[in-house]
């Protein structure tokens, strides 16, 4: 699983004559965020049929979780949690037995109106796109950006993990809060529900108090038996 911030902005536009009504692919395990790049690997036939589908039209997959309640029950189809990720695919191959690889970028956050009956074999919705919002005088909004990234500093020291170029940049640069705090909650770890609750907040601010929090919990717990691998953090270019 990688990710990384796409090379121009342009890429995570929405096509001009966006309807609000996507495709969704609901998984238990996986939050995408606007601006980082998620691969999926598409075997069942209904999403293949997703896959194929958006390949032919807008290029739009829109990442959606379960309620983890009901699937664990055993529930066939599950409710979903109501805010989403409308992603973009960037690239994409398909193997000789129809599954595809497939590599999204997140393009906006989204809420889920309402669900929608359809012959196709997957879940259609209507959605409202959610945009970023500012509520914090400026000097709260820089403060804020150094503490989330002081606190992944001191949790990527502490994980033992070598501080690789794109982590320097990513430190250096100059991204907007609403972006390091969604780039960041993927990377460091958090359980699902954890990025979640990031995700569905559109108050930027808010968002990155609520990924210090993680942070600071992900700190002072302790450190996972696999973080010895590549799989913390997630590889990622910022360019």
């Amino acid at each position: 699983m990688s990710s990384e911030i796409p090379r121009s902005p342009g890429s995570l536009a929405l096509p001009k004559d966006f309807g609000n009504v996507v495709r969704l692919f609901p998984l238990p395990n996986v939050v995408l965020f606007p601006g980082v790049v998620q691969a999926l690997h598409i075997f069942e036939p209904r999403y293949r049929q997703l896959a194929n589908d958006a390949l032919l039209s807008d290029e739009l997959i829109t990442m959606a979780m379960v309620d983890l309640d009901q699937a664990h029950s055993g529930n066939p189809r599950p409710d979903l949690l109501p805010t989403v990720c409308i992603g973009k695919i960037v690239s994409h191959n398909q193997l000789d037995d129809g599954r595809y690889n497939v590599l999204l970028v997140g393009a906006a956050r989204a809420k889920i109106k309402n669900e929608i009956v359809t012959d196709h074999p997957y879940r259609m919705a209507e959605v409202e796109v959610v945009e970023d919002s500012f509520r914090y005088a400026p000097e709260d909004v820089e403060a804020l950006n150094r503490q989330v990234l002081d606190l992944f500093r001191v949790l990527v020291n502490r994980r033992g993990v070598a501080e690789v170029e794109s982590l320097s940049r990513l430190f250096e640069g100059d991204l907007p809060l609403g972006q390091i705090s969604d780039l960041i909650c993927y990377a460091c770890g958090a359980e699902p529900m954890q990025q979640h609750q990031v995700l569905k907040e559109s108050e930027v601010c808010r968002r990155a108090e609520i990924l210090i929090k993680i942070l600071t919990s992900l700190i002072s717990g302790p450190i996972p038996r696999n973080i010895s691998g590549s799989d913390f953090p997630p590889q990622f270019s910022i360019n």
